[in-house]
């Protein structure tokens, strides 16, 4: 179990020990007393969407390079590090697909809580000082400011997504022009499952941020497609993507949308776009599945199913994935069985 620096607290009368007992002078000549430690908590989360990353690496090191701690993020992207030393410090995260993460931490004199460290897909140019939506958000009203930021702290971190909403609402009364404010309240929604709110919500996003804010686009779009608009998907999913060429999600949507569409060689080349610029995104390889399963490939079908189930052992479609897995394997077995000497066998 991972160890949790002791919080130590201070009184008028003096230091309290650990253990509780009154600390005393130390008798000269008796050996220095242990170092002080501390926690450091924040939370890793995927840059434009705010999602938590779960079971990534994120390691603590100091600035020669030595690593101190490494630990894997939760399923709500949180990551800990218990008895740290006072001092000069980096945070990494070094994941295939995505941009180097590397962030300076200064420990000193109490725990570091809350820290955000963001993912960026390879490509995804690094957010500029100042930037629009930056400024936007510092331009808020402070009670507004606060309203968002917790918020986004509910919806993406401690996943309490009805709890988010009020938060998202009362920046909306507060400053109605915040659209990226109804950009996450349509998130919220659409978890949910309140549809018609969460277009609603999404629609007006669009139409005030003059259909420039990419990340309400593919949002909308994918809401298109769970209702089988696939066409006005298609079309919101290409403005989406002239305001951002490499986001993965305007990939991924636009593969569901040339799908619905039967366009499969279009879907196959979209998905793999997204593959390649999020490759721990599970979904984007049922995608690939329903491609596979088409052209009647199964050697790759398989590589499909083992890797959604890789990625999302508890998925909503794991069990499919698994029987389906299980039954071409044993028809490779008895048919073909080179075919699938590459595959890995099911997990138990």
């Amino acid at each position: 179990m991972k160890r949790r620096a002791a919080l130590i607290c201070c009184a008028l009368a003096g230091l309290f020990l650990p253990d509780g007992s009154r600390a005393q002078r130390r008798p000269e000549g008796a050996s220095s007393p242990a170092p002080r430690t501390f926690l450091v908590r924040g939370y890793l989360r995927l840059y434009l969407t705010e999602r938590p990353v779960e079971n990534f690496r994120v390691s603590l090191k100091r600035f020669t390079g030595e690593e101190l701690f490494t630990v894997f993020t939760r399923n709500n992207g949180e990551f800990e590090f218990g008895a740290v030393p006072g001092g000069s410090y980096v945070l990494v995260v070094d994941e295939s697909g995505y941009e180097p993460v590397r962030d300076n931490l200064e420990v000193a004199g109490g725990s570091r809580m809350g820290i955000v460290l963001y993912l960026r897909p390879l490509g995804t140019p690094a957010p500029e000082p100042g930037g629009a939506v930056s400024a936007r958000e510092l331009a808020l009203p402070q009670k507004a400011r606060e309203a968002f930021r917790k918020g986004l702290d509910k919806l993406y971190a401690r996943r309490d997504i009805a709890g988010s909403i009020p938060h998202f609402e009362k920046i909306l009364a507060l400053q109605p022009d915040f659209f990226e404010a109804l950009h996450h309240l349509g998130v919220a929604q659409s978890e949910l499952k309140r549809d018609a709110e969460a277009e609603a919500s999404l629609q007006k996003c669009v139409t005030l941020s003059e259909g420039k804010y990419a990340p309400a686009q593919f949002a909308l779009a994918g809401l298109m497609s769970n209702s089988g608009r696939f066409a006005e998907a298609l079309a919101l999913l290409r403005a989406g993507q002239a305001n951002d060429t490499e986001a993965w999600q305007g990939h991924f949507e636009m593969a569901r949308a040339l799908m619905g569409l039967n366009r499969t060689d279009e879907a196959e080349h979209a998905a793999l776009r997204a593959r390649g610029k999020n490759a721990n995104f599970a979904p984007v390889y049922l995608i690939l599945a329903n491609i596979h399963m088409r052209r009647r490939d199964s050697v790759s079908l398989l590589g499909d199913l083992e890797e959604y189930l890789r990625l999302a052992p508890d998925g909503p479609m794991s069990q499919s994935a698994r029987e389906m897995r299980a039954s071409l394997l044993r028809e490779h077995a008895t048919v073909n069985p080179g075919a699938v000497a590459a595959v890995k066998p099911p997990k138990p």
